[in-house]
């Protein structure tokens, strides 16, 4: 996994906005986004965006809205293989991506050629119906998984926060494209399919 200090992440919490490093990312995970009655809100980000995720997986599609962190590490520049990472609570809307990890986890070190092995990614951010950004990946597999409890300091441990179980994925893909601005949001408010 890479190095993901040096990164950036815009929350809100009750205060101002501020600019967090992804070191203390824990703390404003927990206080600014999980920290809900409902940790699956449409929205808890500044300015209202949220994270939506399509995986196109050979048995059937599965629409997952409990991301609230997505990264891509690299593939903007030519020659770069696309990766990225999705952070989101454990929740049972993952069901198709969970059997896929422990697939991946069973096969590692094997031929892929399973139907668990590639699938393609659509990764929008969108306010309310509107979709602002949208890329799809493709031709996907999940090169790690784990779970890891994420807290805010001695907040959550004197019971003014609550602790997070989430999910951190990281994919590696064979391509992916940035769909124009253009061809968002046609067909009266829903987002065209790539």
């Amino acid at each position: 996994m890479q190095c993901i200090h040096t990164a950036y992440l815009f929350v809100y919490d009750s205060t101002p906005t501020m600019i967090l490093n992804y070191s203390i990312l824990a703390a404003a995970l927990v206080t600014a986004v999980f920290a809900t009655t409902n940790a699956y809100a449409d929205s808890d980000s500044v300015g209202d965006l949220s994270i939506r995720t399509t995986f196109k997986f050979s048995e059937g599609n599965e629409d997952v809205n409990s991301f609230k962190v997505f990264t891509q590490n690299s593939g903007y520049k030519w020659g770069q293989t696309p990766t990225f990472q999705l952070w989101g609570g454990v929740g049972a809307d993952k069901e198709i991506l969970y059997k896929t990890a422990e697939m991946s986890y069973e096969r590692r070190g094997m031929a892929h050629d399973s139907d668990y092995d590639e699938f393609d990614v659509d990764i929008s951010v969108a306010h309310n119906a509107k979709i602002l950004r949208k890329l799809a990946y493709t031709d996907c597999r999940i090169t790690d998984y784990f779970v890891t409890t994420l807290h805010d300091n001695d907040e959550t441990f004197s019971g003014k926060t609550k602790f997070v179980y989430a999910d951190v994925f990281e994919f590696e893909c064979g391509g992916y494209r940035i769909i124009p601005t253009s061809k968002l949001n046609q067909n009266n408010g829903q987002a065209l399919k790539s």
